[in-house]
């Protein structure tokens, strides 16, 4: 079991260290944060991902197999040292952070600790309404958390914009030892927005189309928008760091969250969509896809779970 220890909670810092809820992941070097809840581990083949109806899968990155789930975690943090730090289901209170560690290669829950977070924070999976809750690595065993809530309103009133009230702190974790300290948040490493644009000294020379980069920024995605009378608008032209072309790929939007494993297999995180096919519209929900780069051919497509809120606004 985790050691309890009181917490040293920063509350309403500053949010320059806050874009779109989603931090680099420097964990160990195999294993990278697609976004959250998706960390690919390419020592072991394995992504774990949320499972739309609850509870963390690990999947093999081969052939989008099960290797094992588990119901104690719900949103996998960081893997280190044959441990996977997960963020369970809230408490009795809302503002119980729940942190389970799990056995990386079993999904066996071997740790778990309720931490208490600020009043009114509310450590949930899923988004609501104004709400806003995220746990994420800072690598070297440092984890932070954020959470968001501002009040939604009906109809348009002059002058009045709701207040957004944020709270951040930060863990120091030790997964192997089952010890949680309480750390200031100006202490915690720093932690760097995720940058998707293809920066100068990492643009390819001759190559056509804007330029993104992978999560773990080896290799690019130069997007070009077609000709195409389909759904599939755009062409993705994958390429490694040193500038060989690796394959392409027809896609319905400009860009997505990706990793290339061994140079031949795409991994990338499809955001839900509707097409009209026939006479029907078919819904395709959040998705992790791999793609044969040198076919081009969908190896295996993983639903996943959906933290957004979708639900109805005030009128």
């Amino acid at each position: 079991m985790f050691r309890k220890a009181p917490l040293l909670l920063r509350q309403a810092v500053s949010c320059s260290m806050l874009f779109a809820g989603i931090f680099v992941s420097s964990l160990q070097a195999q294993t990278v944060e697609l976004r959250s809840g998706v960390l690919a581990d390419a020592a072991s083949a394995t992504v774990f991902v949320m499972h739309p109806e609850g509870g963390i899968d690990a999947v093999n990155t081969a052939d989008g197999s099960l290797r094992w789930h588990s119901d104690s975690g719900q949103r996998p943090v960081l893997q280190e040292q044959g441990r996977l730090l997960t963020q369970g289901n809230a408490g009795q209170q809302d503002n119980e952070l729940n942190l389970v560690v799990l056995d990386a290669a079993s999904g066996v829950a071997v740790a778990s600790q309720f931490v208490d977070l600020p009043q009114g924070v509310v450590a949930s999976i899923n988004d609501g309404l104004g709400t806003s809750f995220s746990v994420s690595s800072l690598g070297s065993g440092f984890v932070s958390w954020q959470s968001q809530r501002q009040l939604i309103q009906g109809a348009f009133q002059e002058n009045q914009q709701p207040a957004v009230n944020r709270d951040n702190g930060g863990l120091s974790v030790d997964v192997q030892a089952g010890i949680v300290a309480p750390v200031s948040f100006d202490d915690l490493p720093p932690a760097q927005p995720r940058i998707i644009n293809a920066q100068p000294g990492e643009l390819l020379q001759g190559v056509a189309g804007r330029q993104f980069v992978s999560a773990d920024r080896n290799h690019r995605l130069a997007s070009r928008r077609t000709k195409s009378d389909s759904f599939m608008v755009y062409q993705w032209d994958i390429y490694n760091a040193g500038g060989a072309v690796l394959g392409s790929i027809a896609a319905h939007t400009s860009r997505s969250d990706f990793i290339v494993l061994d140079d031949a297999v795409m991994l990338y995180v499809s955001d839900p969509f509707a097409v009209r096919e026939g006479n029907q519209l078919v819904e395709y929900p959040l998705s992790l896809i791999a793609v044969d780069l040198t076919s081009g051919e969908v190896l295996w497509r993983l639903p996943l779970r959906d933290t957004s809120y979708r639900g109805p606004y005030p009128a």
